[in-house]
């Protein structure tokens, strides 16, 4: 018998046996959900191989973080680009799945909700399943662009940021936990100290709960 975590049905959703259908009737097909990079002809430099036969390819070193010196030239990238980051602080997972299941460990304990777009990453389901918190769906509607559907979020979460030209819902609170997200761009008062009252609040919850 089989844990209870586990999705009640296994079946091949629609669109992959649409996609499988087109595929063997030789029907030529852009997949924009194409998430392998090695089928979507992209071209890579000839050496890239090449430190696979070099001497460090024959140790192996796992780190509970990623390779040091994988974090490292994700650092060196940033600070191209002019951030400054700790390569301590970066932290490498095998895929956005894998990531997910962290941030579930991380920060829910069993049978807590997570709030969920419906349409969004197509794994949700299974992957709160498995780490036994549930999904709470939310819906998204498309008017040229997609948007909260904000009475679906009645009873999960209350609305705390509106962006006043567009009425896009920038900023949620959940109602029953110590929780909230926002992303706008400040309009009233651009500049370093824009957010200054949304890190007082973070640091506020954080110290209650210890």
């Amino acid at each position: 018998m089989f844990s209870r975590r586990l999705p009640p049905h296994a079946d091949i959703n629609t669109l992959t046996r649409a996609l499988d259908r087109l595929r063997s009737g030789g029907v030529s097909i852009t997949d924009l959900t194409e998430s392998n990079p090695t089928k979507v002809g992209f071209e890579y430099p000839a050496d890239l191989l090449d430190g696979l036969s070099s001497e460090g390819g024959y140790r192996y070193d796992p780190q509970p973080l990623g390779l040091r010196a994988a974090r490292e030239a994700i650092a060196a990238d940033y600070m191209r680009r002019g951030a400054r980051i700790d390569p301590a602080h970066v932290v490498l997972s095998a895929s956005t799945s894998e990531a997910y299941s962290w941030v579930f460990k991380l920060l829910c304990d069993a049978g807590q909700g997570v709030l969920v777009p419906e349409p969004s990453y197509p794994l949700f389901e299974h992957l709160t399943r498995l780490e036994a918190v549930r999904a709470v769906p939310y819906r998204l509607r498309f008017h040229g662009r997609w948007e909260i559907d904000v009475d679906s979020l009645a009873g999960a979460a209350e609305i705390t940021h509106v962006n006043l030209n567009d009425g896009v819902v920038e900023g949620l609170r959940v109602v029953s936990e110590r929780a909230f997200s926002v992303q706008y761009h400040p309009e009233a008062a651009p500049g370093p100290h824009d957010a200054t009252y949304l890190f007082d609040e973070f640091t506020r919850l954080m110290e209650a709960s210890r």
